[in-house]
C-alpha cells in the first residue's frame, strides 16, 4: 500500500549488555508513533488520542496485546557500526535503508487510502522536524558542530536522517519559510479531519493536556535558511551564550543528563522547485521547534529568536 522509503542516517546506536552497539529496526516504529500520538494529542483529547494510536500501531488492552493497522519492516542496505570518540559510545552509520510500512488485516480500499494518505504526511513531519533513534531531538555535532570534539572529551550527540533514490519526492520543498508553515498548516487541518471524519472522534479546541500534544498553543516552530553544513547557528546555542549574559544550556527547555528537553533541533537538507522539478541545493533549513514552559529563561530565548536572531517564526 505505501511505497517503500528509501534513508540513511548517523548517531547513536543503543548497548547491548555486553556493551557493543547494535542498529534496533524498531526504533523507526517508536518514532511514527510517537508523533502519530504528538498529532492526535494536539486536536482532540488524552484518551481518544490514545485509542486512535494503538489502533493504528497496536498496544494493550488491559494486560493483553494486540495488533494494529500498522507494521514495520526495514532492510539495512549498507550499515557500518562503529564507536566514537574518547567514551567510545557506539554509532550507525546506515549509507542505504529501505523502510516500508506494513498494512496488516484486512481493509477496503477506501480504508487503505486514509491510511496511505495519513502515514505519508506523519512520514514527511518525521523528517522535517524529528528524527529516528537515540538523541533524536539533537542534530548530529559531527555533522554540524565537528569542533565540539576537539579536545576529545564530549560524548556524542544527536543524529542525521536524510531521504535518498526514489524516496527524495517526500521531501517538502522549501523555496521559502512559508512552505514550511503551509505544510504544517495543512498537516493540522488534515489530523483534524482524519480524526473526526474517518474515526468519528469528536475535536477538542484546546487539544490533550501533554507537553508535546501539536497544537499552535502549545508549539512554536522558528526556521532559518543555513548555507552548508558548518551553518548551523543554533547549535552553538546548547553549548554556550546566545546573548552576553543569556543562555539556555542545562535550562528546562534544552533538558540535561536524565531530563529530556522541551526543544527539538534539525538541519533539514533543502529541495526547492525549479521550472516544477524538484531540485537539490547544498543548503539546509534549521528548524527549531519549541514547547515553551513559563519560565524566564524560555520567554527571553522566544523574544531573541522573534526580535534578534536570523530566525524566523513559521509557525
Amino acid at each position: 500500500m505505501f511505497p517503500p522509503i528509501f534513508l540513511k542516517g548517523e548517531g547513536l546506536a543503543p548497548n547491548l549488555i555486553n556493551g557493543t552497539g547494535e542498529f534496533r529496526p524498531n526504533m523507526f516504529k517508536a518514532a511514527l508513533r510517537g508523533h502519530t500520538l504528538r498529532l492526535f494529542g494536539g486536536v482532540t483529547n488524552e484518551a481518544i488520542a490514545q485509542k486512535l494510536t494503538k489502533k493504528l500501531w497496536g498496544g494493550f488492552n488491559g494486560k493483553s496485546p494486540y495488533v494494529g493497522k500498522l507494521g514495520i519492516a526495514f532492510n539495512a542496505v549498507n550499515l557500518e557500526m562503529d564507536t566514537f570518540g574518547r567514551f567510545e559510545l557506539p554509532t550507525y552509520d546506515l549509507k542505504e535503508g529501505k523502510l516500508e510500512i506494513l498494512c496488516l488485516g484486512n481493509m477496503t480500499e477506501k480504508q487503505q487510502g486514509n491510511l496511505k494518505n495519513l502515514m505519508l504526511n506523519i512520514v514527511k513531519f518525521s523528517f522535517l522536524l524529528g528524527g529516528f533513534g537515540k538523541s533524536w531531538r539533537r542534530v548530529d555535532h559531527r555533522k554540524f558542530f565537528s569542533e565540539y570534539f576537539q579536545r576529545n572529551n564530549k560524548p556524542m550527540i544527536g543524529c542525521h536522517w536524510e531521504l535518498i533514490k526514489n524516496s527524495e519526492k517526500l521531501y517538502i520543498p522549501v523555496n521559502s519559510l512559508s512552505d514550511v508553515t503551509n505544510f504544517l498548516d495543512g498537516l493540522h487541518s488534515k489530523i483534524k479531519a482524519y480524526v473526526q471524519k474517518v474515526e468519528k472522534q469528536k475535536l477538542v479546541n484546546k487539544g490533550s493536556n501533554w507537553r508535546e500534544a501539536w497544537h499552535p498553543e502549545k508549539v512554536e516552530v522558528f526556521g532559518r535558511i543555513a548555507e552548508g553544513d558548518f551553518d548551523s547557528e543554533a547549535i552553538y546555542w546548547f553549548h554556550q551564550e546566545y546573548q552576553r549574559g543569556k543562555t539556555i544550556k542545562n535550562s528546562v527547555l534544552t533538558g540535561k543528563m536524565g531530563k529530556i528537553g522541551r526543544i527539538w533541533h534539525r538541519m533539514y537538507p533543502r529541495y526547492i522547485l525549479e521550472n516544477k522539478q524538484l531540485k537539490k541545493t547544498t543548503e539546509y533549513v534549521e528548524l527549531l521547534t519549541i514547547f515553551p514552559d513559563d519560565s524566564e529563561t524560555t520567554n527571553d530565548f522566544l523574544d531573541y529568536l522573534e526580535n534578534a536572531s536570523e530566525f524566523e517564526k513559521v509557525w
